[in-house]
Formats: C-alpha cells, sequence, structure tokens
C-alpha cells in the first residue's frame, strides 16, 4: 500500500507559479531518487550482504552433501530380505544363465529375467564380473 502511495506521489504533477505569475507544471521522472548512503548505512548494507552471502553458500553446501550422502543415484537395491538369494557375477554369466539356475523346469525362464532386473533396478540385461545380484524368491 505504502508502495503505492509513493508512485502516486511521484506520477502527480507539482504547480507552481514562477516569478511572472504564469503557472507551469513540473512531473517527476517516474523514479526515487534516493540520496547516497552515510558511511554507518553502506557499512550495515555490506554486512547484510556479506551475511547473506554466507548463508546462502552454506545451504548449497549442506544440500549438495546431503545429496551425496543420500545417494540418490537409486541404482543400488535394497538389501536382501530374508528369503531371498544373494549370487556375485562370475565371468561369463548372464541374466538368463543365472535366471536359468534359480527357477524350476517348468517356470518360464523370461519372467524369471524380469524379476531379477527388477528386484535389482536394472535398466538393461549388462552384468560385470562381480555384480551383486539379489534374486528374489519364487
Amino acid at each position: 500500500m505504502f508502495g503505492v502511495l509513493m508512485k502516486m506521489r511521484e506520477m502527480t504533477a507539482v504547480y507552481y507559479r514562477s516569478n511572472n505569475g504564469t503557472a507551469r507544471t513540473v512531473r517527476s521522472a517516474g523514479r526515487i531518487q534516493a540520496g547516497r548512503l552515510n558511511k554507518k548505512q553502506a557499512e550495515a548494507v555490506r554486512a547484510v550482504l556479506r551475511w547473506g552471502f554466507a548463508i546462502g553458500f552454506a545451504i548449497i553446501l549442506f544440500c549438495g552433501a546431503l545429496l551425496v550422502m543420500s545417494d540418490a543415484s537409486g541404482e543400488h537395491p535394497a538389501e536382501p530380505m530374508e528369503g531371498e538369494a544373494v549370487v556375485y557375477v562370475a565371468p561369463g554369466d548372464t541374466l538368463w544363465s543365472i535366471a536359468s539356475s534359480t527357477i524350476g523346469h517348468k517356470d518360464d525362464i523370461r519372467e524369471r529375467v524380469y524379476e531379477i532386473k527388477k528386484r535389482n533396478n536394472m535398466q538393461s540385461g549388462m552384468l560385470k564380473s562381480g555384480q551383486k545380484l539379489i534374486i528374489p524368491n519364487s
């Protein structure tokens, strides 16, 4: 509200009489012309800016540390639950061979491969030697 009143005051015409008796109209430039800050005010502004930048920097560092510590990548599966098996990939292993060794003869291997990929948050069937896979219950 105060800002609106100040803006209205700036935009209103100011009438005054000149020395020769004619009325003249003068309009302001439409902006507030602030005077220069004294030394004490300038120091206070600098202190506020310094503290603002310091707090902003601290917040950014804190958020970055939280992101790193939370392991937000989401690629690691949750820890194995009771009844689930843990298999470490050997050189030459494939998802198909691991899935076929963990199911009976009547089950569909394709479904088992899908379950293993889903449980381990895998996007593709690529495996690395030494990778830990959690095999869900069938």
